[in-house]
């Protein structure tokens, strides 16, 4: 797949892959060579087993010695970045050359910014992103529900999960922080 892409994509796009470890730590070995020899220009490795869930911390053991195998391979670490220090800790903990983050991201989109949890401004953003391209209804109240996560109790996140639409969502915000009404950022 990754001499397809790479063939399909030309030289000016980068081919990616992600993966968990395996339990024997040479198939993810014998897996990444055999991608890095395909031509991928990067991997991210989960430091998890694919049967363990999120409260499993992260093998970061493994992937010191899985990045200790590429030192070439332009590597990401996932699991468990949750604020720029777990990100400076991984990478110093393992030698890869970054982190990825997702579920995070969705509660906080301005960590790696290097805020600990979600700015107002963040959220006021998004919604003047979202209203002026369409976003559709449920990826925004999606999204607001997550990024709200430490900034509201669960009752006040379900009355907004009983939102119907995008001025229900504005007004449920408007009534947390009376602002004004969101315009698209300069």
């Amino acid at each position: 797949m990754v001499v397809a892409a790479k063939q399909a994509l030309g030289a000016n796009k980068s081919v990616s892959v992600k993966i968990r470890i395996h339990k024997n730590i040479d198939e993810t070995i014998a897996l990444l060579k055999r991608v890095q020899d395909a031509g991928v220009d990067f991997v991210t490795v989960h430091a998890r087993l694919r049967s363990q869930r999120s409260s499993t911390p992260p093998d970061l053991a493994a992937l010191k010695v899985i990045k200790s195998h590429f030192p070439d391979l332009p590597m990401l670490a996932n699991g468990d970045v949750n604020t720029i220090a777990d990100a400076e800790k991984t990478v110093a903990m393992t030698g890869v050359e970054g982190v990825m983050t997702a579920r995070e991201l969705l509660i906080n989109p301005a960590l790696f910014a290097g805020f600990d949890s979600t700015p107002r401004e963040a959220v006021e953003k998004f919604m003047a992103y979202a209203v002026a391209t369409g976003l559709r209804f449920e990826l925004i109240l999606h999204h607001v529900n997550e990024m709200m996560n430490k900034m509201a109790t669960k009752k006040e996140r379900r009355a907004l999960m009983d939102a119907r639409d995008v001025v229900e969502v504005i007004d449920w915000l408007d009534s947390r922080w009376k602002v004004q009404r969101y315009r698209m950022p300069s």
